[in-house]
């Protein structure tokens, strides 16, 4: 049996919300579980899809993104699967862990999808770091300001 899981982070997302559904029905999915919460917080959700499926079903995913948040999540939910002998279909990259090929790909873009996701969250590190630091370091604070005022101040005591 094909069993469908949509997920939106938040309820303004209905539009994409509807198309995953849409493509899941046309999938021919027989039983769907959707869900409006983020990947980060608990997701009782995606658990109730877990231990819905049974041997031989087939978890179908639009896009792997609402699945797992990282590469060891996705491994729980897959390992999870393997003892259920349930296989995975992520529709936009062709992906069916039922094939040989599919497990490949899967392991190679969970890779990717764990990179990609590391790096964004450096760059905001680094985009929160730097103002902080120019204000910090006083490589571009106005010192001339400061001498300034002190020269004002001197002066309009004497």
């Amino acid at each position: 049996m094909l069993v469908g899981l949509a997920r939106t982070s938040t309820t303004e997302q209905q539009a994409g919300l509807e198309h995953q559904i849409e493509n899941l029905k046309k999938l021919g999915c027989e039983k769907l579980f959707i869900e409006e919460v983020s990947s980060v917080g608990q997701r009782p959700v995606l658990e109730q899809a877990i231990d819905w499926v049974r041997e031989g079903d087939a978890l179908c995913v639009t896009t792997l993104s609402r699945l797992a948040r990282s590469v060891p999540h996705l491994w729980q939910i897959i390992q999870r699967f393997e003892k259920k002998k349930v296989s995975l279909r992520i529709l936009d990259m062709g992906v069916d862990t039922a094939t040989s090929n599919g497990r490949l790909l899967l392991n190679l873009i969970g890779s990717i999808v764990q990179w990609e996701r590391e790096v964004m969250l450096e760059r905001q590190a680094i985009g929160i770091k730097k103002p902080r630091r120019k204000v910090n370091s006083g490589a571009e604070f106005p010192w001339h300001v400061v001498k300034q005022m002190k020269s004002f101040v001197s002066r309009t005591r004497a």
